[in-house]
């Protein structure tokens, strides 16, 4: 199983090697085709991706090989005493071999893939437009808010009934003081009579 690992690991880091350097070549080349104004841009743009997915899978099989041997390493290490001397060299060997192998991966540097960051999106001419053309809400009228304040005011105001009461007994003492001193022959039955009637024709004329 080591012997598998090691095998397939070192064709593989190989072809990650070389994937980084097409890659980067691709790319200047893009970087020269994009300032001419080249239309060829737009070719070139299939390749890379078929190299950056060529890259990835290989990536994948070489960190799932070595979560692997990590996992052997463990058992092994594990039931250590079990295994005779001669074999336990040899693994051993195989292990180091392979930590050579896992440092020359790490070593390359990873490039930038566009498939794993594709372009952000813009917001196009036209919906920005849309945007500017919204009209703003319009302004209140000049004094429309003062006079929305005050009717609230009055309409909260507890003592909105009470003043018509008040105006309306400011009007009674008023006619009592025209006519006059209420005799005193009436009788106190009759001065009440007198006073409700005059207060009801008073109130009837507010109306």
């Amino acid at each position: 199983m080591l012997c598998n690992s090691q095998k397939e690991l070192e064709p593989s880091i190989d072809h990650i090697a070389t994937f980084v350097v097409n890659l980067k070549n691709l790319s200047q080349r893009l970087e020269k085709v994009a300032s001419s104004g080249d239309d060829e841009d737009t070719k070139l743009l299939s390749p890379r991706r078929n190299l950056e997915e060529e890259y990835l899978s290989y990536e994948a099989k070489i960190i799932t090989t070595f979560s692997v041997v990590d996992n052997m390493k463990q058992q092994f290490y594990a039931q250590h005493e079990k295994i005779s001397r001669k074999d336990e060299e040899r693994v051993k060997e195989l292990f180091d071999a392979i930590e050579k192998l896992r440092t020359k991966f790490e070593a390359i540097e990873r490039p930038n893939l566009e498939i794993e960051s594709p372009p952000e999106k813009s917001e196009s001419p036209l919906a920005e437009k849309k945007l500017d053309d919204t009209p703003a809400a319009s302004a209140p009228a000049p004094g429309t808010e003062i006079l929305k304040t005050e009717t609230e005011k009055r309409s909260k105001s507890p003592s909105a009934k009470g003043d018509d009461i008040f105006d309306h007994e400011a009007e009674l003492a008023k006619l009592e003081s025209e006519f006059g001193k209420v005799s005193q022959d009436y009788s106190g039955e009759e001065i009440g009579d007198w006073e409700f009637d005059e207060l009801e024709r008073e109130l009837s004329s507010t109306k």
